[in-house]
């Protein structure tokens, strides 16, 4: 599993902020527990599919999307993967 990513680089670091979102409460809750097990802030939210003009916003502001189905591992990394600094490196 990859380590969580931090910014900054002052005395306390910023733990970096991922935002959840599933229509599944269930789902959301256990992607946002993981992440925050993992040191990351989770916050969770609830929604539909994505339509059209959706993933045309998505494309159009860069955002990463995973699509479930997914492996929990393949996910942290991938939040991993977008943020700039481990933890190592900060440390």
């Amino acid at each position: 599993m990859a380590s969580p990513r931090t910014g900054g680089g002052g005395p306390a670091p910023v733990r970096i902020r991922v935002l959840v979102v599933d229509d599944e409460p269930a789902i959301c809750a256990a992607v946002a527990s993981a992440l925050m097990q993992a040191g990351y802030d989770a916050l969770s939210a609830l929604s539909g599919d994505v339509t059209a003009e959706g993933r045309k916003m998505i494309a159009e502001c860069g955002s990463p999307l995973v699509r479930k189905p997914y492996d929990i591992e393949v996910l942290l990394d991938t939040v991993a993967a977008l943020c700039p600094l481990s933890r190592e490196e900060i440390a």
